[in-house]
């Protein structure tokens, strides 16, 4: 099989070469070799992944498994870039290569996410986000944080782009998403630091999710100081309703009737 894969290669034949190669005696390292002075990536992840399913066991050889995921991780993100930068040239028009590129990135970035959720358990992640946030590469930073379940990174990261109703809108959507209380305790935690800004710009959704998911977990105090902070010019320039008005102020009423009751309880 060596000599076919060697043959195969120098003529050209990547694909079948690395399919050759995998179930190989060849050195790991003479074929990785061979596939990087060619820049030929696709076919490298070819060889990898076939290599990995043919010759190693993840509970055994964990260290090459590491290796190999982290070079399989680093090429998922150079065919994503290639493809992102040439739709990025075109964006201006919608022609049908366009539209071809768009749905091939959409394409790569599912894979992207289906080999993290596959091999997350070998990535460093510190390296992993160090190496995504360094590149620019926020979309897929996004997706491996949601994967990790790093909500904290994904609501932080919206708010840093001055998006606080985005952030709340996926701090709903984790939080519809679950019924385990470990996370929705985690997810209250987030929505408790960042209370002031969600009530200044979105009142009445953060009412509904703190009702809806968190007031069980919830420390009311902080909450109600949230509330009770916003002054009359903050509603003004954000153009709250009189009904989310009214709603901060059934809110209050409601949590200071449930603590009279609690406290003549004890």
């Amino acid at each position: 099989k060596k000599a076919s894969a060697e043959e195969n290669y120098e003529k050209g034949r990547g694909y079948k070469a690395a399919k050759e190669f995998s179930s190989s005696d060849e050195k790991f390292e003479t074929v990785c070799i061979l596939y990087l002075m060619k820049n030929d990536y696709k076919n490298l992840k070819k060889y990898l992944t076939d290599y990995t399913a043919n010759n190693l066991d993840n509970k055994k050889d964990i260290t090459q498994f590491m290796l190999i995921t982290f070079l399989l991780f680093n090429i998922h993100l150079k065919e994503n870039k290639k493809i992102m930068q040439k739709s990025e040239l075109e964006e201006t028009t919608l022609n049908k290569e366009n539209i071809e590129l768009i749905e091939k990135n959409k394409n790569l970035l599912e894979n992207f996410k289906n080999f993290i959720k596959e091999n997350k358990d070998f990535l460093n992640t510190e390296m992993v986000y160090q190496i995504l946030k360094s590149n620019g590469r926020m979309e897929e930073f996004i997706e491996y944080a949601t994967i990790m379940q790093d909500y904290d990174k994904v609501i932080l990261y919206y708010i840093n782009e001055k998006n606080v109703p985005k952030a709340l809108h996926e701090l709903s959507n984790f939080a519809n998403s679950t019924k385990k209380e470990d996370i929705l305790k985690k997810l209250c935690i987030i929505f408790q630091q960042n209370a002031p800004l969600f009530f200044k710009q979105s009142p009445k959704e953060s009412i509904k999710l703190l009702k809806e998911k968190f007031q069980k977990y919830v420390d009311m105090e902080i909450i109600i100081r949230a509330i009770v902070s916003m002054t009359d010019k903050d509603e003004l320039r954000l153009g709250i309703s009189d009904s989310s008005k009214y709603e901060k102020i059934q809110f209050k009423s409601e949590f200071n009737e449930k603590e009279d009751t609690e406290k003549k309880e004890k």
